[in-house]
């Protein structure tokens, strides 16, 4: 197993582990939805807002394990890559695969590890006494997984422009 498929699948299981523990402690109701300055606007208990992060990370787990999978079976002409023709040929495919799997890896670690912070974010928000998050936690949280994802971006990108 490549490193960043062991990193996906453990911020899997930290993601769901940080959202249980956060739940298992959490007061009867928590924020689960904010308003732009912070204040919680939607409420949920504990264990609906378990259930929902835990189907959401799996459901990201799942979609970018997937991607790769869906590289080996889709015909030619249903991906998108730069310089397609000559990465899909039979001798450059398989290098073509593991570039795209370990962008999709990457990727699902960093939509768990946002998950996460978010589950940390309601568990904050539950125990202060006036409920409301800093609206700069959700805009530093926002900005690095862009960044994350603007990085893996361009990385996947540089990588398929070398013909070399």
């Amino acid at each position: 197993m490549r490193w960043s498929r062991g990193g996906l699948l453990f911020s899997a299981v930290a993601a769901v582990g940080v959202s249980g523990w956060v739940f298992v402690a959490s007061p009867e109701r928590v924020p689960t939805h904010f308003a732009f300055d912070g204040t919680p606007d939607e409420w949920s208990t504990p264990t609906e807002a378990f259930v929902v992060e835990t189907c959401v990370v799996a459901g990201f787990t799942l979609l970018f394990l997937a991607v790769p999978l869906l590289m080996r079976v889709l015909p030619d002409d249903l991906i998108n890559l730069p310089h397609r023709e000559y990465w899909l040929t039979p001798q450059r495919r398989p290098r073509a695969l593991a570039l795209v799997a370990r962008w999709s890896d990457l990727m699902g670690i960093a939509a768990n590890v946002l998950l996460l912070f978010v589950a940390l974010i309601v568990y904050r928000t539950s125990i202060r006494p006036d409920h409301r998050a800093p609206a700069w936690w959700f805009v530093v949280l926002l900005a690095s997984f862009l960044g994350v994802t603007a990085l893996t971006v361009v990385q996947l990108y540089r990588a398929f422009s070398d013909r070399s």
